[in-house]
């Protein structure tokens, strides 16, 4: 009988694809042990997306020793900028990409990052407590690498002035998934 509820609940979640940073299981077995064998999101691609319950590194395809970084720490306007100190354990440096497209603190989780004064290019990405799936100022479409503004698909978030230590993340109107100063990879250590 528990194999079988077992089964069942893993196929549950496999068809929900819902984010495990949400699901509420006091067995880490359960997570440890499906967890790459269930996907939590998939970009426009279909390429699989996992989610780590403790968040995940954004890395700059630049330079992969970059990550996005809540900078000065996670709170309610802060900056993001690029960081080349970021360690998976830094939950100022690791973000849940939920299945309706937010990117959120995992140090905060009400904290979403948000086109600040609305999506356009040159805009400031910043973190925002007052964001919801229904503002498309904080959504976001994974696609080709890029994480494009669901309130205007022309622009993109950007390592302003090329991915550096402290580089500003702002977006970009011309934005092409062969630049690597818009394009980001979701990482985690291997466990």
């Amino acid at each position: 009988m528990k194999t079988t509820s077992n089964k069942l609940l893993l196929r549950m979640v496999s068809l929900m694809a819902f984010p495990l940073a949400f699901l509420s299981l006091k067995k880490d077995y359960f997570i440890e042990k499906t967890f790459s064998m269930t996907p939590a999101i998939q970009d426009d691609q279909k390429n699989i997306i996992s989610q780590n319950p403790k968040g995940m590194m954004i890395l700059s395809d630049r330079d992969t020793t970059l990550a996005i970084n809540a900078w000065n720490g996670a709170r309610h306007g802060g900056e993001l900028r690029l960081h080349n100190a970021c360690r998976p354990t830094n939950p100022d440096c690791t973000w849940i990409y939920t299945t309706d497209r937010m990117l959120l603190s995992a140090r905060d989780p009400s904290l979403a990052i948000k086109a600040w004064n609305g999506a356009k290019h040159g805009g400031d990405i910043r973190l925002s407590n007052n964001c919801s799936a229904n503002d498309r100022n904080c959504t976001w479409t994974y696609r080709g690498g890029m994480f494009i503004s669901d309130m205007d698909t022309g622009v993109a978030i950007n390592a302003w002035n090329g991915a550096k230590y402290g580089a500003e993340l702002k977006l970009h109107e011309r934005c092409l998934g062969n630049n690597p100063d818009c394009t980001w990879k979701f990482w985690m250590p291997s466990s």
